[in-house]
């Protein structure tokens, strides 16, 4: 997990590790360990969130906030990379299920005050839109605004709509972008 924007001033507490086939276990400040959920699957991502005590977990078949030792589910969606929200919230890519044609598409939720809505749509996807790219990771700047990379370089959310952004090295242009930080 990683550290909080104010480490400094962050007292030390426990870590948490996603466990194949085992769930979530925490490490105390005292060293002893417990696991504070079973999940028979991956967990792919463990954040931790401005405020220094919640994580997020997200994994095949839900996504779930963690404060201390409780952990409660918030979403059946399976979520693969997820990113804090400097208002308490949460942005992930995650799986879902179209079921009218038996797609299975990664798409962009924000979690916010309770309530889930998606931020990206495959509704008339245009060969030069995000739909087109293989989506891999999120981050969210201090502007609440939503960052991608994908195989089709480097996007953000600019009020409600996605712009793509290049780079000024030509050859970079075409090439995967695997990991994004703001």
């Amino acid at each position: 997990v990683p550290a909080p924007a104010n480490a400094a001033k962050s007292q030390p507490g426990p870590a948490y590790f996603g466990v194949d086939q085992v769930g979530i276990v925490r490490l105390g400040v005292d060293g002893s360990m417990r696991k504070i959920l079973s999940h028979e699957y991956r967990i792919h991502d463990l954040v931790l969130a401005p405020d220094g005590r919640t994580v997020w977990a997200g994994g095949y078949g839900g996504v779930w906030r963690i404060v201390g030792d409780q952990a409660g589910k918030v979403s059946d969606l399976s979520g693969y990379e997820l990113a804090p929200t400097p208002d308490g919230g949460l942005v992930m890519l995650g799986l879902k299920v179209f079921e009218d044609t038996g797609q299975i598409r990664p798409m962009v939720f924000r979690y916010q005050r309770g309530r889930w809505a998606e931020v990206t749509s495959y509704q008339g996807a245009r060969r030069d839109g995000l739909e087109a790219w293989l989506l891999h990771d999120v981050a969210v700047d201090t502007r609440n605004r939503i960052h991608l990379g994908s195989s089709g370089g480097w996007w953000r959310e600019q009020e409600g709509e996605w712009r793509r952004f290049g780079t000024t090295e030509p050859s970079l242009e075409t090439l995967f972008f695997t990991e994004i930080t703001p």
